[in-house]
């Protein structure tokens, strides 16, 4: 039968070499010209090579006319769960973390590996465009790559077999706020001192800009301020970023607290910020997004006057034996900030 696609049309096409667990597959345009069987090392590690070449056993070609093939373009597509896997002596998937999304600044890679292992090796991906690699676990940001989707391979190469394991993407944004002037107040990660009585019993919004989420389910304490019966607090725990203000008791069977909550993905990074009022109102955003709201009976104030804690838990915790009180687990790049009164975020 004669081929349906001629390849020598001037025209580009689609070769895929499709590699899966019993077969592997020559596509061209969509079209399977060719399987076999997958050898078992193409399961164990790929290396591919694109090269192409008339062959003189093919006959001496026509030198008076051109033989040139053009390839546009290379994809390495793979499965998301080989992506999402990782292997010993990983610990968790490697995470990254930064502060301000501006170029020149810097994203880190934290490998999530033995302190034993010391050779590790750190391969940068843009829009999955190679951008380098090197045994540095820092990045730092180009001006093209805001807007981008930004990801790190790890290669433990000081252990046996050289494994990998990828990060999450992480979106590069510039790192301004959904909010639409500067903050009243921000505080560095640790310690906070109570506010005035004034400010906890009016509206408020409390915004975090750059918070990586923890690998794994358990919980970890992002803000708190408690005291006299009253507080509010900001933890993940179980895929979620949670918040909670007003009637501190974890249980009680009074209307005059709020309740937020949103699914985050482990290992990604978003600005986090929620909006109280004492009136019995309060949203939760993730970056510029509304992920939650809730309303309530009204509240005299939505903390106490205890001192509180940025990444960790330092005063009268609220809903103690309800919320996470473990300190976040990563650094966090950037302070908190507080914005006294109604603010328009929307």
């Amino acid at each position: 039968a004669e081929f349906p696609i001629d390849i020598w049309d001037g025209e580009f096409h689609d070769w895929e070499v499709r590699v899966e667990e019993d077969l592997t597959y020559l596509i061209l345009d969509r079209l399977e010209i060719a399987r076999v069987e997958t050898p078992r090392e193409y399961l164990e590690r790929l290396y591919m090579i694109a090269d192409y070449a008339l062959k003189l056993r093919d006959g001496e070609p026509n030198r008076s006319v051109a033989h040139d093939m053009v390839i546009d373009s290379i994809e390495v597509l793979q499965r998301t769960s080989q992506v999402d896997s990782f292997a010993p002596p990983f610990m968790s998937r490697p995470t990254l973390f930064g502060g301000a999304m501006n170029p020149g600044e810097t994203v880190s890679c934290i490998a999530n590996l033995p302190d034993a292992i010391t050779d590790v090796w750190y391969y940068w991906y843009v829009d999955g465009y190679p951008r380098g690699f090197g045994p540095s676990p820092d990045y730092t940001l180009r001006e093209d790559d805001l807007g981008t989707e930004l990801r790190c391979m790890v290669k433990a190469v000081g252990a046996k077999d050289q494994p990998e394991a990828w990060t999450a993407s992480m979106t590069i944004t510039a790192s301004m706020s959904p909010l639409l002037r500067e903050p009243d107040a921000t505080f560095p990660q640790g310690p906070i001192r109570n506010f005035a009585a004034e400010i906890r019993s009016a509206p408020a919004t409390i915004s975090i800009p750059r918070v990586t989420i923890p690998i794994g389910d358990e919980g970890y304490l992002l803000f708190e301020m408690g005291g006299d019966g009253y507080g509010t607090a900001i933890w993940y725990e179980d895929g979620m970023m949670k918040a909670r203000a007003g009637n501190g008791t974890s249980q009680t069977p009074k209307r005059d607290h709020l309740y937020l909550e949103a699914m985050v993905e482990q290992g990604s990074t978003h600005r986090v910020t929620i909006e109280i009022d004492p009136a019995g109102m309060g949203r939760l955003w993730i970056d510029a997004d509304l992920a939650d709201e809730a309303t309530s009976n009204a509240m005299p104030k939505w903390a106490g006057d205890n001192d509180g804690g940025y990444g960790e838990g330092v005063g009268s915790i609220p809903a103690k034996g309800y919320i996470a009180t473990q300190s976040w687990p990563l650094p966090l790049g950037q302070a908190l900030e507080v914005f006294y009164g109604t603010i328009p975020t929307a």
